[in-house]
Order: C-alpha cells, then sequence, then structure tokens
C-alpha cells in the first residue's frame, strides 16, 4: 500500500510528537495518566502506531493499550475505552520500537554516513475511520528544534521553514535501535530521489559537504536538478554553479520561468553570468534582462508560456487519461485553460474539479468563465496585489481578443516581491 493509498483512506488529523507529548489519557472522566511513548511497527510505506505507553503516578506500573482501544486522539486528551485498567498493566513488549525514546534526537545520517542534522520532531497522521496512526515525517530542521525548546512562536516570527522529510526516505530503523544506540538513516540514493519533492531534495543537498553535493547533484535528471536548484540557499546555488561549466547551468535555466532564472543569475559573480546567459535562447535571455534591469513596463517579461490549453469541446475523460503527457514540461499545471473557436480564453478549470467530474463531461461544462487576468501593460506590483486579493496560484495575461498571452505563477511574483516590488 502507497503513502498516497493511505492517505486517501479517510479523513485524518495531523499531529507533532511534539503536541501530544504527555497528553493525558482519560477513561471516561477519569484521568489514568498520561501519554509517554508510541510503540510503531515499522513495516510498508509508513510505519504505524501499534500501542500506545501510559505512563501512571505514585509508582503505578505502566499501561499497554492496543490501538483498537483508543476512541479520540488530541492535543489535549486521548480517550480510551479500557474494560479493565489492570488487564493492560504490562512492561513493554521486547523488541518494541519506541517512537519517542528511540527515534527523537537520534542523528540523521546521510548516503556517506555522515551527520545531517538530528530529529527533532515526527509528523503523525491519525485515522479515526481505522483506529490508526501513521508515522508521516521526520523533523530536523530549526522550527523544529525550536519548538521543542517551547519557542515555536519565535520560529514563526521568523518564517523558519518546515524542515521535513516523508518516512518513506528513511531507511527501515535497525533492529537494534534504542534510546543511546542506533540512528536514523536517509535514502539518498538517484533511484530513491527521482520522486523526492524539490523541497526535501534541496534540504538533503544543502546539508550534504561540496563533493557530496556535487556528486549527487550530477545525478539528477535535468528537470529534478532544475527544480532543487531553485529551492536552494542562494550560497548553496553558487557553489553548485561555480562547479559547473555555463553550457550545463544554462540547460537548467532554460527549465525555469524568467523570474526564477533571474533570481538565481542575480547570486552569481557577474563573469559567471554572462558566460551562462551567452548560451541562453535569445528570447528568455531578452526577458531575464529586462527583469533583472527592473525594466517592468511588461509584466510578459514575468510570463510563461508552459501551460495547458485545450478547446472547450475536450471530455473530461481525455485530460484524466493524458493528464501526464500534458503537464510534461509545464510550468503551470494546476489549471487547464480552455479556450473558444477563435483561440481566445473562455474559462479554466482547476485540475481537482477534473477528478471529481463525470468522464464524459465536456471542459465547457465544469470551467469557470469569471476569468481574474492581467493585461500585458500591467505591472508586477499590480500582479502582486490581485495575488494576494484571490489567492490564486496562477494569472493569464490576456490582449484586447481575450487571447492568453502567457501565465504569471504565483512563487514567481510572491517570491521576488523583496526585489522586484518597490
Amino acid at each position: 500500500m502507497s503513502k498516497a493509498t493511505i492517505l486517501k483512506q479517510g479523513t485524518g488529523t495531523k499531529f507533532l510528537l511534539s503536541e501530544l507529548a504527555r497528553a493525558k489519557v482519560v477513561q471516561g472522566d477519569r484521568r489514568i495518566g498520561r501519554l509517554k511513548d508510541f510503540v510503531i511497527l515499522d513495516t510498508g510505506p509508513l510505519p504505524h502506531v501499534t500501542h500506545l505507553v501510559v505512563h501512571r503516578s505514585f509508582g503505578n506500573p505502566p499501561l499497554i493499550v492496543p490501538m483498537d482501544k483508543v476512541e479520540r486522539i488530541g492535543t489535549d486528551r486521548i480517550v480510551v475505552d479500557l474494560e479493565s485498567i489492570a488487564a493492560y498493566e504490562a512492561r513493554e513488549p521486547e523488541g518494541a520500537i519506541l517512537l519517542k525514546d528511540f527515534v527523537l534526537d537520534k542523528k540523521v545520517i546521510d548516503l556517506e554516513d555522515r551527520d545531517v542534522s538530528v530529529v527533532f520532531d515526527v509528523k503523525l497522521l491519525w485515522m479515526p475511520a481505522t483506529k490508526r496512526v501513521y508515522v508521516s515525517d521526520v523533523e530536523f530542521g530549526r522550527r523544529g528544534l525550536f519548538r521543542r525548546l517551547g519557542l515555536g512562536w519565535l520560529a514563526n516570527l521568523l518564517n523558519f521553514e518546515d524542515d521535513s522529510v516523508s518516512w518513506s526516505y528513511i531507511h527501515r530503523l535497525p533492529e537494534r535501535i534504542g534510546s543511546f544506540k542506533g540512528d536514523v538513516r536517509i535514502k539518498a540514493l538517484k533511484e530513491q530521489i527521482e520522486d523526492m519533492p524539490p523541497v526535501d531534495l534541496a534540504d538533503i543537498l544543502e546539508e550534504l559537504d561540496a563533493p557530496q553535493r556535487e556528486a549527487l547533484f550530477r545525478e539528477l535528471d535535468s528537470e529534478d536538478a532544475s527544480d532543487a536548484l531553485e529551492e536552494i540557499d542562494p550560497n548553496v546555488q553558487r557553489q553548485i554553479i561555480s562547479a559547473m561549466d555555463g553550457l550545463s547551468v544554462a540547460r537548467l535555466i532554460d527549465q525555469m520561468t524568467p523570474p526564477q532564472a533571474a533570481d538565481i543569475l542575480a547570486a552569481i559573480p557577474y563573469d559567471e553570468k554572462t558566460k551562462i546567459m551567452s548560451h541562453l535562447d535569445p528570447d528568455l535571455r531578452e526577458k531575464i534582462e529586462a527583469i533583472m534591469d527592473r525594466q517592468e513596463e511588461s509584466i510578459l517579461s514575468y510570463a510563461t508560456e508552459r501551460y495547458i490549453a485545450l478547446p472547450a469541446g475536450t471530455l473530461v475523460g481525455y485530460v484524466e487519461n493524458n493528464y501526464a503527457t500534458l503537464a510534461k514540461d509545464k510550468d503551470v499545471a494546476m489549471y487547464i485553460y480552455v479556450t473558444g473557436s477563435a483561440g481566445e480564453l473562455v474559462g479554466v478549470v482547476d485540475i481537482k474539479e477534473i477528478l471529481l467530474a463525470d468522464e464524459s463531461a465536456t471542459l465547457a461544462e465544469i470551467m469557470t468563465d469569471l476569468i481574474v487576468s492581467l493585461e500585458p501593460s500591467q505591472t508586477l506590483r499590480e500582479a502582486y496585489e490581485l495575488f494576494q486579493r484571490y489567492g490564486f496560484r496562477a494569472v493569464p495575461v490576456l490582449d484586447e481578443a481575450k487571447k492568453n498571452l502567457g501565465v504569471i505563477v504565483y512563487k514567481d511574483v510572491m517570491g521576488l516581491k523583496h526585489r522586484f516590488v518597490a
């Protein structure tokens, strides 16, 4: 069963292990102890909790409560239904893996047996319908550290990123792991990182030393490398780019939208930047230069032409069956732009609507024809204000005939506003 299958089984509630630490455990209206730990079974794509370990005061023995006896999990309390409390008095089973005791504060080891960081928190998914708690991610960034120190508010104020990695990228825990032995290892082999989200891959690349980083980066295909490069810290970007020849960097830049490319090129020395840009397509180079020179007279400098456009009569079933091909190499894949007989934009369909619609329906039947758009003469500030107001992930730029001249991507504007929005 894949992680995606698990997440589709029902509506779940996400928790952090630190949020549940020492939560009250109650039977009816009676408090019987506090949560001490979770016993987990590390099999399948995600480990799941098999038992709760409940600490009791006044020298009473702990309780080992099976998950099928758990009625509710919340940060304030965990509700259980036990026919007899005494029947569950026991010690942890021999060989049991304790999530808090055995995983928290363990070193995270990379593919070359070097320390990457420390596990500061663990993300959990509680599925009430099946009474299952899955271990979904481990967190080893500054946000997790600050939260553990009781400074979560400061991490939010400083806007620390959520540095976590899906458990599906963690090696099976060693059999002899314990409170003071065993490490958490990241699967960072090429065959295992091909489907890793760019932000997760960027986190791993940032933590490796220069030779490891360069070796791993060379193993990525151009699309994955380009996506990861966008997410990497500027200092690390410079190191990676400096180790590559200009033509190779130009191939990565070619996979990006003009604002993304401008953001990366702006962070590297002039001589290297000039060499890289000499390899770029003239049209792309002109857009990048316009952005870097703050020439905002045309919002089209920020637009991408890599989006999905289909006629209004296209069937939903066709989109579903061919989506992987339609979305390949597109900068905007979450929206389908619906065109009329003259090529004008007549509507927009969110990909989520495609998944919910009947396969025999046409795009015209499920699209919204209330289109929020930009004009070519509008500025980046106006685009920024439009994204702030409506919260769209992309906005089209239309001419007087309602032809789509390109699409502005949310992150290209909102991520660069500190440099380009006066």
